[in-house]
């Protein structure tokens, strides 16, 4: 991952503790820090270091108080400071637009301004720094929504959350223009690092939940539904307010699993019953409550989501517990539950900021969870019937393509960015890049799939180029949550009739191989693509039309949109 920074102030510390906080999250970044105060001629110089190094996140640290010092120092709370302010402000705005159609993603910091001197008539006066910091964070937030590769970061709430004295060094500031001390770098480095993880995927997928003392309060086997500790007011609502966020990362997309030492019948009756839970049965992807071992609970769980345990967070308040988890499934990340339950909301919150960040959210992210539980559901069906073909029978599938619209656009955007095992050549695309690619004669296919248990959403893209008679595919993937259902077949034979309707008799395709894309080295192959050349790995394809045209699958329903 390629990450320039620049700023107006010395951020040069930055870029070693940002390579620190990525690894610690198995992120490889290779790091270009701009010279001093250099963020215009980053953007504006055609060939700047920054345009030469070409990054995949370029970093903006804005210090506002730098970049207004003189109009905060001689005209706070007079008239003209709005004014002479926010048209400062807009020469950097328009850098920033600029920024978007030279970078793939741009990230730039709200801003945050002490009241410097004035603490005292802040909210009593015509105008206060307050005022013009939310004047130039609405401003910031309107190119966000302009610009769809624009990213705010909220800066401010990690200020206040600190607080500034905290994390600002005034000797170091003066002596060579450096803002922060070693707190506030790390913490700051945090912050983009987390905003990085969630645009890229980087994230944790499934949270894990234990039941007695983590959604409630006390032993159901031993305190019964009426002697746990789930109510509105005092301990009992610490642990309703943790289900309140639990529900939120649901909503979120993150998928909910629970691995609990009970009976099943106890825990149960709790959902069903107790006035005070907030999350419910249908909330969870998988429950696992049996008096087996949590290490093998939290495999099955694993096998049956088709996702791996490095995507685990695992809450228990059983340090036994967590110690068995952490010598036998290593990959499985276990926050230290806090030992003061009072404690449990900022817990929860700390836990979601660094393991859950999200930016966006696509239809897909919100019907995440039960997308999840739909899966369990086809496992136990693959169990019961005897072979592939009665089991993809059996499901009773319909498939959509469409091609992109604002509507699906974002999602196509992220499957580029996320999907790895069924990914052809792995390229990774921007929504702008979409865009950009639409307007260059690109058709991008998207493809949606359902069954009988649900609709598993946006799964497929096929990005299509084509010069006369001839098409290339440049990117064909697939979501791993359908994996080892044949939609594949399908999807290729739908945009394979869109290219006969438009005289295509010749495709070109191609797989570049990665460390997690073997799955796929031989799918060409088996799509009827005849291999002309190996080089370094890659694979070049060829196919004419349409004498060598997939036949139609018999086992789905496929309509275009």
């Amino acid at each position: 991952m390629k990450i320039a920074i620049a700023s107006n102030i010395n951020v040069d510390f930055l870029g070693e503790y940002m390579e620190r906080y990525l690894s610690n999250h198995g992120i490889e970044a290779e790091i270009y820090l701009s010279g001093f105060n250099q963020i215009a001629q980053e953007v504006l110089d055609p060939n700047s270091s920054a345009k030469r190094f070409d990054p995949d996140y370029f970093l903006i640290f804005l210090d506002i108080e730098e970049y207004l010092w003189e109009l905060l120092l001689d005209k706070a709370l007079t008239d003209h400071l709005k004014e002479e302010a926010m048209k400062k402000v807009e020469e950097l705005i328009e850098i920033f637009e600029k920024a978007s159609d030279e970078f793939k993603y741009i990230l730039v910091n709200n801003v945050f301004i002490r009241p410097i001197g004035t603490a005292l008539l802040e909210y009593n006066t015509g105008y206060s720094l307050k005022e013009l910091e939310m004047e130039i964070n609405r401003k910031l937030l309107e190119i966000a929504r302009r610009r769809r590769n624009i990213y705010i970061v909220d800066y401010k709430s990690m200020i206040e959350e600190w607080g500034w004295k905290n994390l600002y060094d005034s000797k170091l500031f003066y002596l060579g223009s450096i803002r922060f001390n070693k707190k506030g770098f790390e913490e700051l480095a945090k912050l983009y690092g987390r905003y990085i993880r969630s645009i890229s995927g980087k994230i944790k997928k499934v949270l894990v939940l234990d039941a007695d003392g983590v959604l409630w309060g006390g032993i159901i086997g031993e305190d019964g539904i009426s002697g746990i500790k789930l109510d509105v007011q005092k301990e009992g609502r610490i642990y309703r307010d943790f289900q309140r966020v639990v529900a939120g990362l649901n909503q979120k997309g993150i998928v909910l699993a629970l691995n609990s030492k009970n009976n099943e019948e106890d825990v149960k009756e709790v959902f069903k019953n107790h006035q005070g839970m907030v999350l419910k049965e249908e909330d969870f992807a998988v429950m696992k409550i049996n008096w087996r071992d949590k290490v093998t609970n939290m495999m099955e769980i694993s096998k049956e989501l088709n996702l791996g345990l490095d995507s685990f967070v695992f809450i228990d308040d059983s340090k036994f517990e967590r110690g068995l988890i952490e010598k036998e499934l290593p990959q499985v990340t276990m926050p230290e539950f806090p030992k003061d339950t009072s404690e449990l909301l900022e817990y929860i919150y700390e836990i979601e900021r660094e393991y859950f960040p999200k930016v966006k959210l696509t239809e897909e992210d919100k019907k995440r969870g039960q997308m999840y539980k739909a899966q369990v559901k086809r496992e136990e069906l693959r169990k019961r019937v005897k072979t592939l073909d009665d089991f993809l029978r059996s499901l009773k599938m319909r498939m959509y393509v469409g091609l992109v619209d604002n509507n699906t656009i974002g999602r196509v955007a992220q499957l580029t960015q996320r999907t790895n095992q069924f990914n052809m050549t792995t390229r990774r695309y921007t929504e702008e890049d979409i865009r950009r690619m639409e307007e260059e004669g690109y058709k991008i296919y998207w493809m949606r799939l359902e069954d009988k248990f649900g609709d598993n959403g946006i799964v497929g893209v096929i990005i299509i180029g084509y010069e006369g008679n001839k098409a290339r595919i440049d990117t064909f993937l697939m979501s791993c949550r359908v994996i080892g259902r044949k939609a594949e077949d399908a999807f290729i034979w739908y945009v394979e009739e869109e290219m006969m309707k438009e005289g295509i008799e010749e495709i070109e395709a191609e797989y570049i191989p990665t460390k997690k894309n073997t799955l796929v080295k031989e799918k060409y192959e088996e799509l009827g693509y005849s291999l002309m050349e190996e080089k370094g790995g890659r694979r070049y394809y060829k196919k004419r039309l349409p004498e060598e045209h997939l036949r139609k699958p018999k086992w789905i329903e496929i309509k275009g949109v």
